[in-house]
């Protein structure tokens, strides 16, 4: 994968700058959300907001990570 990276980014100081600006602003319109791609969704504030049931610190003691040492040292 760095290598890929590092053959794209020679690829890309061969560029002119003003090529290289288009690149970077096309990027970031892939990267943004929009309606032009549907495989990107934002957030939606509430969407699981549920006003019966509030999470209680039992909820949160089990959504706890507890590592093992194994796990701690990176096996």
């Amino acid at each position: 994968m760095q290598d890929r990276i590092e053959n794209i980014m020679s690829q890309i100081r061969r560029l002119p700058v003003d090529e290289r600006l288009k690149l970077i602003q096309r990027i970031a319109a892939d990267l943004t959300p929009n309606a032009q791609n549907p495989m990107q969704h934002s957030l939606v504030y509430g969407k699981y907001n549920r006003q019966d049931k509030m999470s209680t610190e039992d909820d949160f003691k089990l959504a706890e990570w507890h590592p093992s040492e194994n796990e701690m040292n990176g096996h």
